[in-house]
């Protein structure tokens, strides 16, 4: 017999079995007792989740020979159920059978009674792969099927579907298995398999499944190929590319220690290692991540780092500060993954540049108190300066600020005026609205902006699809430089905080689900008074959301998130590259436009395809 994936073979073949989500069995197991069995059911969730291993269950309840709620494993019907074999079970992948064709071939089958059970299930997975046409030919069928007929749709991105098709469903939303549940299923395979495995590499595993139970025994089934009998932590750090804690701990000392050398010699260290850069950044951002939960509430309930004692070690050397400004930088260098075509280059230089503001971190943090000597003994004088700064040991480092002067007194020598020399000192402040460790100065004053392309309704006159032609907005480089000069950096920070888990509030919205869509897989670039920039990593999402029709859509939901009244302008990924580039040579040539002489935004309308 051909061997058998693990995933395939420890399928659950009884509710009992199926790893996590209990909310969603016991209300299905209820309707089954109680025989209320509805004509279509949604089941959507990450991958790996068990939506299928559920449907086919819930088809063997239906049918088994003991009655409907039981599941045998032993009659007729189960035994087909279980080997695919029932003729009553329809498994269709809508990937590949996503047509109108496909879809009137199924209603033409639909009216036939059932040849061997009770009721016919039709599971349709990945039902998002169908067109919209097909939908509309399956909506009538769907709504009132035979009543002998049941439709269970499996998807991962439910979103995609016609509001129309999912309100005819009872909905079931499949979660990511917790990690209790994951080391459950994986010791219970290995017990069965007669391997074993030690703690660490276990919880490794877990971690890579990210809450997937196919995914979790997926990986199991390739490290027992290379391991064998025994799976050490190591083993796996090798086939997958991945660091141990220790190294990950390691390094961030190193960097703690401000040496670079000793830092790039480790990043090569990786790279010849074939680590996945990618991935170990997401590692260092949890390991951060921890220590500062553990600073903040010393208490080890809500860190998920296995080594305790590690974790106390770090927390120690970091300050609050220094951790949230690593977290920032790190999370600025994930972002820039995306659209790079070498991530080892782009870890390194972001490694770089958290050393360099660590070091400043550093100063600012541990400064010696500057004090006088007792005994002030004459000093040889340069230019006839009073001495403003006497050094003892090492240097002092002061930090000027616009509110504040240095409280040190100038050391009086004989015979030299008493009086410093007053100059005129410049203190120039660079606006940087791309790094959110920068600080970025405000707008001194109102702007006369953008004129009002937005409805009073609060919502949106035509709740149809979003339009993609017609007329549509467009901003040049010279206005959009001039939205970066304005933009307020902490506003835009507080708002992407939220962005994201406000949007995901209107995925299921019948008016905003597609608006909502388009937005969630944006960023946020700048945002002022009145615009936000957003962008885009695909070219036709941002044309979508600049269509001058969609603008009030787009411009409501904003509103209902930020409660401010936005024009939302989209940009391409390649255009937001050069606009960044160009604010940025001319902050380095001093050609910004000044804020107080920016009057007006202008913003253009084009006829586009």
């Amino acid at each position: 017999m051909s061997y058998k994936a693990l995933y395939r073979k420890y399928r659950s073949t009884t509710f009992d079995e199926i790893v996590g989500q209990r909310p969603i069995i016991k209300t299905l197991q209820n309707a089954l007792n109680a025989n209320k069995i509805s004509h279509a059911y949604l089941f959507s969730g990450p991958r790996g989740t068990g939506k299928t291993s559920v449907a086919r269950l819930f088809a063997k309840a239906l049918n088994c020979e003991e009655g409907i709620g039981h599941i045998c494993n032993k009659c007729d019907s189960c035994t087909s159920i279980n080997s695919g074999s029932h003729p009553d079970i329809i498994e269709i992948d809508a990937a590949s059978n996503s047509g109108v064709d496909e879809v009137r071939d199924l209603i033409d089958k639909v009216k036939y009674a059932p040849i061997k059970g009770r009721y016919k299930v039709y599971i349709i997975d990945e039902v998002h792969m169908m067109t919209n046409n097909a939908f509309n030919a399956l909506l009538k069928t769907l709504e009132e099927p035979p009543s002998y007929v049941v439709f269970i749709l499996c998807t991962t991105e439910p979103y995609k579907l016609l509001p129309t098709i999912v309100s005819r469903c009872q909905r079931y939303d499949f979660k990511k298995i917790d990690d209790n549940d994951l080391s459950y299923l994986i010791e219970g395979v290995l017990s069965k398999e007669h391997i074993e495995a030690d703690d660490e590499a276990i919880n490794i595993l877990v971690e890579l499944a990210n809450g997937g139970a196919r995914d979790a025994l997926s990986i199991l089934d390739q490290v027992i190929a290379y391991s064998s009998s025994y799976i050490k932590a190591n083993d796996i750090e090798q086939i997958f590319g991945l660091c141990s804690l220790v190294e990950k701990v390691n390094f961030l000392k190193f960097i703690r220690q401000g040496d670079t050398l000793l830092v790039l010699n480790k990043i090569k260290a990786f790279i010849n290692k074939n680590v996945d850069i990618l991935r170990l950044t997401s590692e260092l951002l949890d390991l951060l991540k921890d220590l500062l939960i553990y600073r903040k509430t010393n208490t080890f309930d809500l860190v998920n780092t296995p080594n305790k004692n590690m974790v106390k070690e770090l927390s120690v050397i970091f300050t609050d500060n220094q951790l949230n400004s690593m977290i920032f930088l790190l999370m600025d260098c994930q972002k820039e993954f995306k659209i790079t075509s070498n991530p080892n280059f782009t870890f390194e230089v972001y490694i770089l540049k958290l050393l360099n503001l660590f070091k400043t971190n550093e100063v600012n943090e541990e400064a010696v108190v500057e004090t006088l000597p007792k005994k002030e003994e004459p000093t040889p004088i340069v230019d006839k300066k009073p001495i403003e700064n006497i050094v003892v040991n090492k240097p002092i480092v002061q930090e000027i600020k616009k509110e504040e002067t240095p409280t040190i007194k100038p050391v009086e020598i004989k015979n030299e005026p008493s009086t410093p020399i007053k100059e005129n000192i410049v203190i120039k402040k660079e606006i940087d609205i791309f790094n959110p460790l920068d600080e970025v100065e405000e707008p001194k004053k109102e702007i006369s902006k953008t004129p009002n392309f937005y409805h009073d309704p609060a919502k949106p006159k035509d709740n149809s699809k979003l339009s993609r032609k017609g007329l549509s907005y467009y901003i040049d480089d010279d206005n959009l430089i001039k939205i970066l000069v304005t933009a307020n950096k902490d506003e835009r920070t507080n708002l992407a905080n939220i962005f994201k888990d406000k949007l995901e509030e209107y995925i299921d919205d019948p008016t905003y689900n597609e608006a909502a869509q388009l937005l969630i897989d944006t960023s946020i670039f700048a945002l002022t008074k009145n615009e936000i920039l957003v962008v885009s990593n695909f070219d036709n999402d941002a044309k979508k959301i600049n269509v001058k029709d969609n603008q009030n859509l787009f411009s409501t939901l904003l509103r209902n998130i930020s409660k401010k009244k936005l024009f939302v302008y989209a940009l391409s990924r390649s255009r937001y590259i050069d606009i960044r580039r160009l604010y940025l040579s001319l902050s380095q040539v001093n050609k910004l436009p000044k804020i107080d002489e920016i009057k007006k935004i202008d913003i253009q309308e084009e006829e586009i395809d």
